[in-house]
């Protein structure tokens, strides 16, 4: 409890004589500024100044008025009063013979709480004391409890800082070992990779080379007249039909989180170099952040075995081979959406009008109901599911050269890699409107059937090994590592017994490679070189 609780202060009367004590309250007890407490002894008085300590309901001033006696000294209550209360304003009335005012400050400390005033004091006087000396505890009394709160302030703060010097002191020591341990696996991993034989390279997640080792550096320095690949990306390195195969490899690695291995070939000047090359994803967060790699030089290797360079480029024309722009579709085809780009989609199956009208009739049946099936996992959050389904739309649409799909399936790719769903309905919205005109389009297709060529055949009958031969081309379009060699599996039993030339045989061992090795849309291509020369043998 506060001494200053009901707004006043306690004035604390000592006074042996009964009359004066009636005095002092007569004085005091008129002002209601004052709490007033009286007693008649020196002892009892020391009492109620201990009782106030315990109680926090302080004295702000005593008027000690006591005979001097051998059984009371006055002085020596004052002392005892000093000891319990320090801060007490203590006014003494009395005639101390024979002590001086000096001998008094020194017992009774300090001065500047310590009046002494003869008898008898005024009425006046006494008032007066009271208020002066009141007012001057109080603000000593503010003043130290403002000091206190600024102390216990800085005791904290001091504390605090003690405690951030100390944190800052382990963090900069933490960051020392850590730069430390850091610049030592630096050292270990430029170490490592400048003795290293193989090629490797990082690149960040926008594509740009960030990293090349010297064996890199070493195989293209008398290829590349630009100054390093450090900071570009491949389209500013590559002609567009190079980078274009490199850039979809990098991007099926940072899409699905897992290596690839595949070959990759690089065409400069006069010169193409062909390259076993492992992709990787740098993953940080659970997310594909940059993409490594690591390539071996196997040219050598695939001019033993008779690989050609068409491999890399995916041209499948040669010298008395016809164009498509010689092309003609067997019997009238009806004018197709002007994104659909058959003419490309020929050159790459060997101008199998058959085959193409075959893939067309399979990306409807398969495509027809993509947007609600893709609304439907982006509802359930499966983003990677979603992912999977926007790649293999694209992949498939560009075998059958529907570009507009595959565009947009490939925006459809990236949105679902960043987990953004703002521009989704409108894409969608585009792709059902494109499926719906390309499923019209492909049931106005007919094929004169005298012109229809027949699948090809080997030990088993001739519709076994087309439908072998379309299933494991769906899996090449979804990428499906598991079914592709499945299927080829069965393909090269089929073809144990039927006769091939030496082209022949060098695609299905591409094939076989390409297969073997994930490289989906190689593969895709190759099949398209291959199934017009099985076509060609089973219409001997």
């Amino acid at each position: 409890m506060s001494q200053l609780d009901n707004g006043q202060l306690r004035i604390l009367v000592a006074d042996d004589g009964k009359n004066s004590a009636d005095q002092y309250g007569e004085i005091l007890t008129s002002d209601p500024s004052f709490e007033l407490v009286l007693c008649h002894q020196g002892d009892k008085a020391a009492e109620a100044v201990r009782t106030a300590a315990e109680e926090k309901h302080l004295f702000a001033v005593a008027f000690l008025d006591l005979r001097m006696s051998p059984e009371s000294d006055v002085i020596q209550v004052a002392e005892h009063i000093r000891e319990l209360d320090p801060f007490l304003e203590i006014v003494i009335i009395s005639t101390c013979p024979g002590i001086s005012a000096e001998e008094i400050v020194s017992r009774v400390p300090p001065a500047d709480k310590l009046l002494c005033i003869g008898k008898p004091p005024a009425i006046s006087e006494i008032r007066q004391l009271a208020l002066t000396l009141g007012m001057k505890w109080q603000k000593e009394r503010e003043s130290r409890m403002i000091i206190q709160r600024l102390e216990r302030r800085v005791r904290e703060q001091s504390w605090e800082l003690a405690e951030v010097r100390a944190a800052l002191h382990t963090e900069t020591g933490r960051r020392e070992g850590a730069e430390m341990s850091l610049e030592e696996e630096r050292e270990k991993f430029f170490s490592f990779m400048k003795y290293q034989p193989a090629m490797t390279y990082i690149k960040d997640d926008m594509g740009k080379y960030v990293y090349v080792n010297e064996a890199y550096e070493k195989h293209f320095s008398s290829d590349i007249r630009a100054e390093g690949h450090i900071g570009k990306t491949d389209e500013e390195i590559w002609p567009p039909w190079i980078a274009k195969d490199l850039i979809s490899h990098d991007r099926t690695v940072m899409a699905r989180g897992k290596a690839l291995s595949t070959v990759e070939s690089l065409s400069v000047g006069n010169r193409t170099r062909y390259h076993l090359v492992t992709k990787f994803p740098i993953m940080r967060n659970n997310r594909s952040f940059a993409l490594g790699a690591i390539a071996l030089d196997i040219t050598d290797k695939m001019r033993d075995e008779g690989f050609c360079q068409r491999i890399a480029l995916g041209d499948s024309s040669s010298d008395g081979q016809e164009t498509v722009a010689d092309a003609q579709p067997p019997g009238k085809v009806p004018t197709p959406p002007g994104w659909l780009d058959i003419r490309d989609a020929l050159k790459r199956l060997g101008d199998s009008w058959e085959l193409y009208a075959d893939l067309l009739v399979s990306f409807c049946d398969d495509k027809k109901n993509f947007c609600r099936k893709f609304e439907e996992l982006i509802a359930e959050g499966d983003f990677e599911s979603a992912l999977v389904k926007a790649h293999a739309l694209k992949g498939s649409s560009a075998t059958i050269s529907a570009i507009a799909i595959r565009d947009a399936a490939k925006k459809l790719e990236e949105a679902c890699m960043e987990k953004k769903t703002e521009h989704m309905p409108e894409l969608l919205g585009l792709i059902g409107e494109w499926l719906t005109e390309l499923i019209c389009f492909q049931q106005k297709i007919k094929i004169p059937e005298n012109q229809t060529s027949k699948p090809p055949v080997g030990p088993s009958d001739g519709s076994e090994i087309f439908e072998l031969l379309k299933k494991f081309d769906e899996s090449l379009e979804e990428f499906d590592p598991l079914e592709s060699k499945e299927y080829f599996g069965k393909i090269r039993d089929c073809l144990v017994s039927v006769p091939l030339n030496a082209e022949a045989e060098n695609l299905l061992a591409k094939l076989a490679y390409n297969t073997r090795h994930y490289n989906f849309e190689k593969a895709g291509k190759i099949l398209g070189e291959l199934v017009p020369m099985l076509e060609v043998r089973s219409g001997k």
